[in-house]
């Protein structure tokens, strides 16, 4: 989730109060994952608003034209090393990536995809070519017909940047049709593929790479030296209980819902750059013409990201079995030693709080994404302007660490529709915020971030209250970051009040549990809040969350 806040301090003799003014993010912030705060760009007002619907897989007038061949790239590794057919099914590889105690999620969370992929950066030119294979298996109970890609690079954009150049469905070549504003290509299957029915697509695809201010809050494209490839690459999206997941979703706000699948990349890249991402690295190869392969490993995980510069600084901490790094440029020192601070602290209050953290490393990065922050499996980006926070209690810049920290939970292991259904991770993530002032600054910290949270949501209360429980599409201007973030932890305190502590503490154990990799809604919260206290929240649930 992207996140706004803005911060102010008030000491006073012996007494530090802090107040985290605006701290949920004025529609941007917190949305990437709520690790990404991001700023909300202002969007056109609507007449009435509208909840996103998700498009069937059927022809359009908004056909593709038939793709042209890309040559292959020649410095990636050869087709026949990814398509070996023990490399779908041996799986043991993913495991160096998972702690000791989590390996078993690599057969719990039974992913559905499979991605392996070859990538070159031309960072001179702007564009990334790549190759991939994706094994797909039908999780749902019906027959497919049709899968879709979602290119989510080209929302909101009048050109296209991410472009499928050929593409073959089980063998056979296969013309996309471009549906949601470019933003996803459904190609027809030569069969229909059952349930528990396993196929495998192989794409050729190429992207630019836009200049600053480029992509969804500056999350994909190459500025100020660093390179960010959020979404960079054709994802197939989740079958919801309506089908696919085909709407076109604001342009504030999280844009992905995804099932968890596994990665197995290779990055050629200029040598020189310093390259962190999802999942870990496993080997790097010197190539003759100064550049680097890296061959990175991840799962399971609800989509890759990777991030790049040649100005990264790294500071390590181990905690427990887990490796935090945090990636900065140099002038950014006492920033990114605190951003390791604050992101070690907050994980070892998670990990209490909500269960198991499933993976060997968590990497916290600096980027110049117009968000405060953007979460990813294992990584967070923050925004390299507000690094100069470091020394500030309840900052903007410590808030967007430890909310995006907290979206590894709620949004990667327990995920939900960011689209229609945002409150389920921004409203948990922002309460984990809570957890981490009471625990570090105890009272006061509490008090401050309650404030700030009451500030943000009095900021359209009188004029335009609404339940935290709608689609991102249903809120105007600042009301998505007031309503979503601001109320939406207040409801969670006051569920917490319900429950009792104790309830509360283990009804949010037990329900990151159940639904440990799986999607989760609405209904089942409710269903797994109510079992824990044998008690009855429909009121509550209609005063704060559902609309009337």
């Amino acid at each position: 989730m992207k996140l706004h806040i803005s911060s102010r301090r008030i000491n006073s003799g012996r007494t530090r109060i802090f107040r985290l003014s605006c701290l949920l993010l004025t529609a941007a912030l917190l949305l990437s994952a709520c690790a990404g705060l991001r700023r909300t760009p202002t969007p056109t007002p609507a007449a009435t608003p509208v909840e996103p619907t998700r498009v069937a897989a059927t022809p359009t007038d908004a056909a593709s034209p038939a793709p042209t061949v890309m040559p292959s790239p020649t410095s990636l590794p050869p087709a026949s090393a990814l398509l070996a057919p023990a490399s779908w099914t041996d799986l043991t590889r993913f495991a160096q990536a998972l702690r000791p105690t989590t390996q078993a999620d690599l057969t719990a969370a039974q992913p559905p995809l499979h991605y392996q992929m070859d990538i070159r950066l031309d960072l001179e030119q702007r564009q990334i070519s790549g190759r991939a294979w994706i094994r797909f298996t039908n999780n749902s109970p019906a027959p497919l017909t049709e899968i879709p890609l979602r290119l989510y690079p080209n929302l909101g954009r009048t050109d296209t940047v991410l472009r499928i150049v050929a593409l073959t469905i089980a063998g056979a070549p296969a013309s996309p049709r471009l549906l949601a504003e470019n933003s996803a290509a459904v190609v027809s299957l030569p069969q229909p593929l059952a349930p528990q029915a396993t196929t495998e697509l192989f794409l050729e695809f190429e992207a630019t790479l836009p200049n600053e201010g480029g992509g969804n809050y500056s999350t994909f494209g190459y500025a100020a030296g660093v390179l960010a490839l959020a979404q960079f690459y054709p994802t197939v999206p989740r079958i919801g209980s309506a089908g696919w997941e085909l709407q076109t979703p604001p342009l504030f706000g999280d844009m992905t819902t995804a099932d968890p699948g596994l990665y197995d990349v290779w990055v050629t890249a200029p040598a020189a750059l310093t390259v962190v991402a999802t999942g870990i690295t496993v080997e790097t190869k010197a190539n003759p013409d100064d550049t680097k392969t890296w061959y990175l490993v991840g799962g399971p995980q609800r989509e890759f990201n990777l991030v790049a510069s040649n100005t990264f600084t790294l500071a390590s901490r181990l905690v427990g079995d887990v490796t935090i790094n945090a990636y900065f440029p140099s002038e950014h020192a006492k920033g990114g030693a605190a951003a390791l601070d604050w992101a070690s602290q907050a994980f070892g209050i998670y990990q209490q709080a909500f269960g198991a953290y499933p993976y060997t490393e968590l990497d916290v990065v600096a980027t110049p994404t117009d968000a405060g922050g953007v979460e990813y499996p294992g990584l967070v980006v923050i925004a390299d302007r507000l690094y100069d926070q470091f020394d500030e209690v309840g900052s903007f810049f410590q808030i967007a660490v430890v909310h995006e920290v907290a979206h590894q939970w709620w949004y990667n292991l327990l995920g939900n529709d960011q689209v229609r259904e945002p409150w389920l991770d921004e409203a948990i993530t922002q309460y984990a915020t809570v957890l981490f002032f009471e625990d570090r600054y105890g009272a006061e910290g509490r008090a401050g971030v309650l404030n700030s949270f009451n500030e943000r949501w009095n900021r359209v209360k009188a004029a335009n209250d609404q339940p935290i429980g709608l689609p991102v599409a249903s809120y105007e201007g600042r009301a998505y970051g007031a309503i979503v973030y601001g109320k939406g932890p207040l409801f969670l305190l006051a569920l917490r009040e319900q429950m009792g502590d104790a309830i509360f503490v283990q009804f949010l154990k037990d329900f990151s549990a159940a639904y440990r990799w799986r999607t989760a809604t609405a209904d089942d919260f409710l269903t797994t809040a109510e079992t824990s206290c044998a008690c009855q929240l429909d009121g509550l649930l209609a005063e704060w969350v559902f609309p009337p």
